[in-house]
This record gives structure tokens, C-alpha cells and sequence, in this order.
């Protein structure tokens, strides 16, 4: 294996220890911290003011996408991910031709009625990038607008 290869494998593997403590935060009925995704879309939810996330995806062909967001004010998500093919295997990576940006603002708070509601910028698409379409296999989903309501069940 490649030196740049073991590198890679061991930034992941140590960050992935410094966050294990705070993995379920997002879990159970003592959660702390909202859903920000539904697998591949963005929630309306957030983290803290001054909070920071680190979320790493993996995908086909030995690809990572790793994703740092910023809790810029209590209303305010600021992002930024980067990734790229043959990360985590053998071969040379491929790196995505950029980075992508979030930005997201909650304009609505939820309440017992009302889900949450925020708008959003995204330009990170997922998985593979495929040049002769100049695109990702999952296109980015760009400007958006959604709403999402946490529901207590069972407890």
C-alpha cells in the first residue's frame, strides 16, 4: 500500500476515534443533536451556535466524501466537503475537481404544529464523477427549500 494511502486511512481512523464519543448524540430519546440529512437530503435541521460536525460518506469504487459544517449562529449552517475516488483502496485517487459548499438558514422554528422550515445551498454532489456529463452520479441538490418535524415515539 502506498504511503499516500496509509495517510489517508490513518487521518480517517484517528478522526473517526475523536468523534466516536459524540456519535449518538443524534440517537435515542436524549438527543442533542437534530438529523441534518435523510440519506442523501438535507433536513431542516442544524447544529448549535459555534458547534462543529465532521461527517464522512462512503461510496463505490474506494470513494470518501469528508464534510465539516459549522453551527455559524443559531440559525446559520456554513459547510464545506471534498472527497474523491480510490481514497480508501488501492489505485491513485481521483479527487473531485472542487469542493462543495453548504449554506443553510432555518427560517422557521418548529413547533408542536409547525415542522421546521429552512432554505439552502448546496453544491456537492455524491458518489462518482462522471467527466464526459461534467457531473456527479447524484447531482447536488443546489437551491433547495425544506421541512422536517421530529416526531417522540414509544418513549
Amino acid at each position: 500500500m502506498k504511503i499516500r494511502h496509509r495517510l489517508a486511512l490513518g487521518i480517517v481512523s484517528s478522526l473517526l476515534t475523536i468523534f466516536q464519543a459524540d456519535a449518538q448524540g443524534s440517537a435515542g430519546t436524549d438527543a442533542a443533536i437534530e438529523s441534518r440529512y435523510i440519506i442523501d437530503y438535507p433536513t431542516a435541521g442544524l447544529i448549535g451556535h459555534g458547534s462543529v460536525a465532521a461527517d464522512f460518506e462512503f461510496f463505490e469504487a474506494n470513494g470518501m466524501l469528508a464534510r465539516v459544517s459549522l453551527g455559524a449562529w443559531d440559525r446559520l449552517l456554513l459547510g464545506i466537503s471534498f472527497g474523491g475516488s480510490n481514497i480508501v483502496g488501492t489505485g491513485q485517487p481521483t479527487w473531485n475537481k472542487a469542493p462543495g459548499i453548504e449554506l443553510r438558514l432555518r427560517v422557521i422554528e418548529e413547533n408542536l404544529v409547525l415542522p421546521a422550515m429552512a432554505i439552502g445551498f448546496s453544491s456537492q454532489g455524491k458518489e462518482t464523477f462522471i467527466s464526459a456529463m461534467d457531473r456527479y452520479t447524484i447531482k447536488s441538490p443546489g437551491l433547495y427549500a425544506v421541512a422536517s418535524k421530529n416526531y417522540q415515539a414509544m418513549g
